[in-house]
């Protein structure tokens, strides 16, 4: 009995030393908490100051920003066309050199209506977390100004572009009562310096196989993000170095990088995955680009880092960007598929994509007769994409005559490309030889294709086919540098993607930072939009019931069914006959103006579309003196069977991450007021439930209509949840499940592809998928690792499956076989649609549809379909692997309880140590209001997911989106 009574004795002492030890290292755990949330924060400090100069010090790499470039000996003037043509007139480093509103020495200046005020005395460099901007401060008095912010301002945001643009400075809409004006500024003053040995102006390749040329310098206007599925983002640019900006700070030369936002160190904040390349290669008939990083792999110190992006040919996709794929099996290789329309090798001759999958055709102008222009008493004949015949040698594009003699100045092609400005051109090359200081070179010719449409001042010579449409820059340097004026190289007039900033605060997909709103899926060449018209009940005697309302997004109208609305219409209300086509104009059959008619009365209907009453009164007005005549005036009325409702003059401007809008502005004059021009108000709002959606006319208010357009088009990207044991998808947002066993394309779950003339199998069920939405491509992303021994050297394949919402069922696949295999699975199937909430499948070719191509080993398949797609349960939820934990404690024996205090040695311990704690806290934090004001926001946490910065609205900059869905009041800096 005493031996087990001691056994007991000793069994609880040490529980007790146990449970002291427990408490212990949680004590010291959450000191450790509170000191690196300490240190965080000071980092945090680091990287937001301001400086009175314009110059100042990167805080991780030392580099320094310097503006004085800026500097204008007049002034930097720029329009804001959404509001009525006001002028912005500022300086940087300096002020005007006139005055503003009779006063000198100011920094900004806004002319509105006639009248000036001051916006800014003088400016503050102001550098929060990567993002520059100027501040002019000291403005005039404002009518509707806060108590903290009762004077004009303007922002200026510094953003980092390596081009020289036309048109380098946007105003953000506002509005008439604004206090605060916001313009980006667009500049490399703001980039970091590209290395010197990483330097270029091309990034293409010839294809010898089609003997056609990729180019991808349209891709590097934007950084792309792509999450690395472990709470960390990949930022990327194709061809330039990642776009410094708000946490976007990557190392200098660096086009991949990876962005950890819970590394302390800045420096291991931002690691370089691979340097700036601009020498694309095709191996093996794929399109790819290497990127070497300096940055040691932490799996293997003797090798750096490397990551490969693999493109692959889709021509109708409209918004492209890269996925991660997957990691190689050196765990030091990083795989991306990027799938663009900029990798297609079979396009028609003459034509090119820009980025955003806009196609732009000139293929007609080959058809044309050479041009001959003369300069310098010397004869040029020039061709465009073709060849330009006599007296020119047999493959010349352009050639010029001196003295009976031809030089030739380049062979003819039809390889339209894209400068590093975005710009379109042809070049010949291999002309005749030619003498320079630097030795022996051969003549070239490069045509520079500009836009000529009725915007353009110069467009007169291009209209009447005068040679003005066709003029020599420049000839030197064994070049001829022609610009061509046409309107067949005009682009969608206005930008359909803007940037907001995200604040992601315990979402776990990632960080703060830009991401992309683009509504370019929308933009349609081939159709309109017809909006639904419900109007509150005080309203809907302003539209009659043979109105129609017809859109298009970003763009103008497509001109069908007679739409007789001004060219370039991006809106139009259109009076429609009884089977719903709108009507051609209908008054030949009256007599307006001495013109004969059979009916003198008009149609109350019509009157009621140009906006005039339909009581007695008015049709008194209309039914004139004499039967059959109808004055000129109420003619010119009635003739107006269309409408229209703007045009796309501003760009895309962003609310949050979920909310949008485009404005159609200088329509037809207002029925109900001439001076006022008729527009057009789009709001986008992000629905996961909307599909691409359709425009719904709200509200008629001076003679501005509003539309309200719910889509998922725009959404952010969802994870959904992989079933393994059902092998299932659910999204458990919306309630849906695929099933993969069942559907139409697979055998049991399985797919097979063709490779190196076998049949290889892939199982899309089994562990590890991970599965996304991506609603602007109307497509779910499955990525996964597969064995496969016959395939790379190490037996392994990264795969990605692209799952596209399809009116067709076939599929193609690329392997790309290096150390470790990528395989590129694209699948179409109407089946996937009903999952994405799109209820009809796209059409395959045509706009909002997506195609693909494949560079190598491709297999493709048409089959039959049936939905496979079914509600999920009433709870909506996934069954997910649950993990538990059960503590089981059993009720202590009173006998066997110890005499002495009920507290043990390491409670003390533990108490003791806890107020060390406290007193520790409120040191680090008492002195720091930085600190403070940490502690406040961690206690203030919501339980929202994302916060979204309402970025540059109409109303107010910067509106915080709440939990529930509303706008809370905030300053307007936190938009900086």
């Amino acid at each position: 009995m005493r031996c087990s009574l001691q056994k007991d004795c000793a069994a609880r002492t040490q529980e007790k030393f146990h449970q002291m030890r427990c408490q212990i290292v949680i004590s010291l755990l959450l000191l450790l908490l509170c000191c690196s949330e300490s240190f965080a924060g000071d980092a945090a400090d680091q990287l937001k100051f301001s400086s009175q100069d314009c110059k100042i010090k990167e805080p991780i790499y030392g580099s320094t920003f310097d503006f004085s470039g800026l500097h204008s000996d007049l002034a930097h003037v720029v329009e804001s066309v959404s509001n009525g043509g006001d002028k912005f007139e500022f300086n940087i480093c300096g002020n005007l050199s006139r005055t503003c509103n009779g006063e000198s020495n100011v920094a900004a200046c806004l002319k509105k209506q006639g009248k000036e005020y001051i916006i800014g005395r003088q400016h503050e460099l102001v550098y929060n977390n990567g993002k520059m901007h100027l501040e002019y401060k000291s403005g005039a008095k404002c009518d509707n100004g806060t108590t903290s912010n009762p004077n004009y301002q303007l922002h200026v945001l510094l953003s980092c572009d390596y081009t020289l643009d036309a048109q380098p400075m946007h105003v953000t809409p506002y509005a008439n009562d604004a206090c605060s004006f916001y313009i980006s500024y667009e500049t490399p003053l703001a980039c970091l310096p590209i290395p010197d040995a990483l330097q270029s102006n091309s990034c293409s390749v010839r294809d010898t196989k089609s003997n056609g040329t990729f180019d991808l310098m349209p891709l590097s206007d934007s950084n792309y993000r792509t999450s690395n599925r472990q709470d960390a983002f990949f930022l990327i640019n194709v061809c330039k170095p990642v776009l410094y900006g708000e946490n976007s700070m990557c190392p200098p030369g660096s086009s991949v990088c990876l962005f950890s936002p819970k590394a302390t160190n800045l420096k291991e904040r931002f690691v370089n995955f691979g340097n700036v390349q601009s020498r694309p290669v095709v191996e093996n008939g794929q399109l790819l680009l290497r990127h070497e990083s300096p940055t040691p792999c932490a799996k293997n110190s003797s090798a750096n880092y490397t990551s490969v992006i693999y493109f692959s040919c889709d021509k109708f996709i409209r918004n492209a960007h890269p996925e991660f794929a997957g990691l190689g099996a050196d765990s030091c290789t990083y795989q991306f598929n990027f799938v663009t329309p900029l990798a297609c090798n079979d396009l028609k001759p003459c034509t090119a994509f820009t980025a955003s999958n806009e196609l732009l055709d000139l293929s007609s102008l080959s058809s044309k007769p050479a041009r001959t222009l003369v300069k310098d008493g010397k004869n040029y004949t020039i061709a465009v994409c073709a060849h330009a015949g006599t007296p020119c040698q047999e493959n010349g594009g352009a050639c010029y005559e001196q003295n009976s003699t031809t030089i030739s100045l380049g062979n003819s092609n039809s390889q339209l490309r894209f400068n590093q400005t975005g710009s379109l051109y042809l070049l010949y090359e291999d002309g005749a030889e030619c003498s320079t200081a630097a030795g022996i070179r051969r003549w070239s010719t490069k045509i520079e294709f500009v836009c000529a449409n009725n915007a353009t001042k110069d467009n007169a010579g291009t209209a009447a086919g005068g040679s003005d449409s066709l003029k020599i820059i420049e000839d030197s340097n064994c070049q001829l540098l022609i610009q061509y004026q046409t309107p067949l190289a005009c682009r969608e007039p206005i930008k359909c993607k803007a940037i907001v900033y995200v604040d992601h605060t315990t979402d776990g997909l990632g960080s703060s930072g830009d991401e992309l709103i683009d509504l370019t899926p929308l933009i349609s060449a081939s159709y309109n939009y017809e909006a639904k018209v419900e109007l509150p009940a005080g309203m809907e005697h302003l539209v009659p019931k043979a109105t129609k309302f017809f859109l298009n997004v970003c763009r103008p109208l497509v001109p069908k069914y007679q739409l007789g609305c001004a060219g370039g219409s991006a809106a139009c209300m259109a009076k429609v006959t009884a089977d719903g086509a709108p009507e051609e104009e209908r008054l030949s059959s009256h007599r307006c103006a001495g013109h004969s008619t059979q009916n003198p009365n008009p149609n109350p209907a019509d009157a009621m579309l140009v906006g005039l009453d339909t009581d007695d009164n008015d049709s008194n007005k209309l039914n004139k003196p004499e039967a059959g005549d109808i004055d000129t005036e109420t003619c010119a009325w009635l003739r107006q069977e269309f409408r229209s409702l703007g045009f796309p003059l501003v760009s895309l401007t962003r609310r949050n991450r979920t909310f949008a809008e485009l404005l159609y502005l200088k329509g037809d004059p207002c029925p109900t007021d001439n001076t006022t021009e008729l527009s057009t108000r789009l709001l986008f709002n992000c629905n996961m439930r909307a599909g691409r959606g359709q425009p719904v006319l709200r509200s008629i208010e001076d003679c501005a209509y509003r539309f309200e357009w719910q889509t998922n088009v725009f959404c952010p990207p969802h994870e959904c949840t992989f079933s393994e044991d059902t092998c299932e998808l659910v999204h458990d947002e919306l309630g849906r499940r695929f099933n993969f066993k069942s559907a139409p394309f697979t055998k049991d779950g399985e797919i097979e592809i063709d490779y190196n003339a076998t049949k290889m199998s892939v199982n899309i069920c089994g562990a590890h998928r991970k599965a996304m939405t991506d609603y602007s491509q109307a497509l779910v992303n499955i990525f996964f690792t597969h064995e496969s021994p016959n395939c790379g050297r190490e037996g392994t394949m990264n795969v990605q499956i692209r799952l596209i919402c399809s009116n067709q069922t076939e599929s193609s696949s690329t392997i790309s076989s290096d150390q470790q295999c990528n395989l590129l699975y694209v699948q179409r199937t109407p089946s996937i649609c009903e999952f994405l909430s799109l209820g009809v499948a796209q059409q395959d070719g045509q706009d909002g549809g997506s195609s693909s191509s494949t560079s190598s080993s491709t297999t493709s398949s048409t089959t039959s379909t049936t939905s496979t797609t079914t509600q999920a349960s009433p709870a909506g939820k996934p069954t997910k692997a649950a993990t538990s934990t059960t503590t089981t404690t059993a009720a202590p024996d009173p006998a066997a309880t110890p005499i002495g205090p009920t507290a043990s040695v390491g409670t003390i311990l533990a108490a003791i140590l806890s107020v060390t704690f406290c007193v520790t806290c409120v040191g680090l934090f008492a002195f720091s209001p930085a600190r403070r004001q940490r502690v406040r926001r961690l206690f203030r946490r919501s339980n929202s997911a994302v916060r979204y910065s309402r970025v540059q609205s109409n109303e107010e900059a910067n509106l915080l989106l709440e939990p529930n869905g509303e706008f809370s009041e905030s300053d307007d800096d936190m938009l900086l």
